[in-house]
């Protein structure tokens, strides 16, 4: 077969990091995953228990004795309590998770609701009540008294204890029992854990619930989702980069590549969640392709719209366009694992709600946070949109994010609707300055300064205090001087901001 012939079958390929990581988000943003876990360690942790107990009574290790002095029928008495209990608890335990992701929904918004979801302190409370309930039943099966138990093996004069004695009657119940002893008191014990754990999800709930708790782990998110995705600390470079050193992918594309280029289409509507580029770039290696993507995780895709373009036309069938396709995972939302402007939104999204409750505090408190994840940002590097295969050759051209696209996400909204706000527009302005000086290249500060400027001008018109415009003036020639402006901040006037020189 010539090599760059598209090959036929149904192409398989494993799923790349990228596909990993969106299942795992999943599993661990849901209470599903940890509960269930934690039922399955239930079982063999109440079948290894029995099995112990049963070892115990066969080589006459009474450990009965040791821990217990009640019968079968004080065990029953014992594990149904606990096991009724745990199941009337975990009715409780849902009942408040529920009515938190709804005051969540309510103050914070619907899209915060899966960072309440994923939290583990939750999800590990009610699985511990889940599986102390399955042990305490697994373990109350195991119970044996009366007529219920098996006759013992061996010499049948045991049943009686005395040796030589007659044996029993045929037809009588077989007087002996087995109490597991040991997994008794290990449920027991599993029932005191599920009682401090009880306490902690109560304190956990009306801690996790707080305003500045909630900012705080979205924001952590937030961070993690840059390093992920930015991985790479900048170097120094040069201030004023040159044209032909950009990062424009159209100088490396095949002649002829927009007029000839296949589009792959979507298959539905959806959020655009993964893009396995790894899966892709193989896929596009195989099949000797060149693909140009058309979207970022986080787009919204309408059914039968562009995912991606490929050439040469000529290997684009039916079967390589469904591998294509297949490196592209589209839902009912959006989702951080590879969408790094998600925790964004969200946080812009907390701030929104609360200018709307006139509630600037907790809108400032979300811009502090977008100002130190921007400043993370800052000192990092920017991915490549050309992507290569293992021989050098270009494989995907991707729509990465750009720093001033990521600036504008974190700052237009609050910035439209905390017009007129003077302790935000000032705060807003501060946090710029701090990000101003983070960064090295005039393409970086030109973003920045276009919403400095945009914040002082709305400032002009919504602000009337003289002083507070006093006080924003002096945030912008801040700006301006972390810019290296200080010619244009030396030449605003002091004393009336609506003369600042900035257009």
């Amino acid at each position: 077969m010539p090599r760059n012939a598209p090959r036929s079958g149904r192409l398989r390929y494993p799923a790349g990091p990228a596909r990993m990581r969106y299942h795992w988000d999943w599993l661990r943003s849901g209470y599903l995953f940890v509960p269930s876990a934690m039922v399955v360690l239930a079982i063999v942790l109440a079948l290894g228990a029995i099995e112990f107990d049963a070892w115990s009574s066969s080589e006459a290790y009474d450990v009965g004795t040791w821990y217990t002095r009640g019968g079968p029928d004080e065990a029953r008495t014992i594990l149904g309590m606990i096991a009724g209990s745990m199941i009337t608890i975990v009715g409780i335990v849902y009942s408040i998770a529920i009515v938190n992701l709804t005051l969540a929904s309510d103050q914070f918004g619907p899209r915060l609701i899966r960072t309440f979801m994923a939290d583990v302190g939750t999800q590990v409370v009610l699985g511990a009540f889940l599986a102390t309930f399955v042990y305490s039943v697994i373990v109350l099966l195991a119970i044996e008294s009366g007529s219920n138990a098996p006759p013992p093996e061996g010499d049948p004069t045991a049943l009686t204890g005395e040796p030589g004695g007659p044996p029993p009657m045929e037809g009588l119940p077989q007087q002996t029992s087995f109490v597991p002893a040991a997994s008794l008191w290990l449920g027991v014990w599993l029932s005191m854990i599920c009682l401090a754990l009880l306490i902690y999800f109560i304190h956990h709930v009306a801690h996790a619930i707080q305003a500045p708790n909630v900012i705080d782990s979205v924001a952590r998110e937030l961070e993690r989702s840059i390093r992920r995705h930015f991985p790479e600390d900048r170097g120094p470079i040069d201030p004023r980069p040159s044209p032909a050193d950009g990062n424009d992918p159209a100088r490396e594309l095949p002649p002829g590549f927009d007029d000839e280029a296949v589009p792959i289409l979507a298959a539905s509507s959806g959020y655009l969640q993964v893009i396995d580029l790894d899966a892709l770039i193989d896929a596009c290696a195989g099949l000797d392709l060149v693909v140009r993507l058309e979207h970022r995780p986080g787009d919204f895709i309408i059914a039968d719209g562009p995912l991606a373009a490929a050439w040469p036309p000529d290997r684009v069938d039916d079967e390589a366009a469904r591998r294509l396709r297949g490196a592209f995972v589209l839902g009912v939302q959006r989702t951080p694992p590879e969408d790094v402007e998600f925790s964004i939104s969200q946080l812009v999204e907390v701030a929104v709600r609360a200018l709307a409750n006139n509630d600037p505090f907790t809108a400032i408190n979300c811009v502090d946070r977008l100002g130190a994840a921007m400043c993370l940002l800052a000192g990092r590097k920017m991915p490549p949109r050309r992507r290569y295969d293992r021989e050098g050759r270009l494989r995907v051209v991707v729509r990465s994010t750009r720093f001033g696209g990521i600036i504008n996400t974190a700052f237009d909204q609050i910035r439209q609707y905390g017009l007129g706000n003077a302790a935000l527009t000032i705060r807003l302005l501060e946090v710029i300055a701090l990000i101003a000086a983070r960064v090295d290249n005039l393409t970086d500060g030109a973003s920045l300064l276009r919403q400095a400027v945009m914040i002082e001008r709305g400032s002009r018109r919504a602000i009337e205090e003289e002083y507070d415009r006093r006080d924003i003036a002096d945030r912008f020639r801040d700006i301006l001087h972390q810019l290296g402006l200080s010619e244009l901040a030396e030449a605003a006037d002091h004393t009336d901001p609506i003369r600042v020189g900035v257009r």
